[in-house]
């Protein structure tokens, strides 16, 4: 999460709403491969029963369980937006990393309670 949005007093229980609705999704579609693959051939407009496999297969180490943010993976987004905006390349990576929101999910037992299912 950025810190300036994550920071912020005020808008800090709906980023909280969104990290865990993120997290909720993520155990969806590790769980529920069927489900998940109806929803991918719905939003890619595909049909074909394979393609429907490969995508799903594809993807799925893509998500962590723990989905923490980490600097390294900032620094490939700011990287990418310094093509078109050169002070992104300016930005510490560090300064705009919030674990806090995983953080206390983990402590709660949120996230293992997602995958005792």
């Amino acid at each position: 999460m950025l810190v300036h949005e994550a920071g912020n007093k005020a808008r800090r229980p709906v980023v909280a709403r969104f990290v865990r609705a993120t997290t909720e999704a993520i155990a969806i579609y590790k769980a529920e491969k069927e489900r998940t693959k109806t929803v991918i051939g719905k939003y890619l407009r595909m049909t074909d029963a394979d393609n429907f496999e490969r995508t799903y297969n594809s993807f799925k180490p893509l998500f962590p369980e723990v989905p923490q943010p980490t600097p390294n993976g900032v620094k490939t987004l700011l990287d990418d937006l310094a093509a078109k905006n050169p002070k992104a390349a300016e930005i510490n990576p560090k300064d705009l990393v919030d674990c806090s929101f995983i953080d206390e999910m983990e402590r709660s037992g949120f996230i293992t309670r997602l995958y005792r299912k």
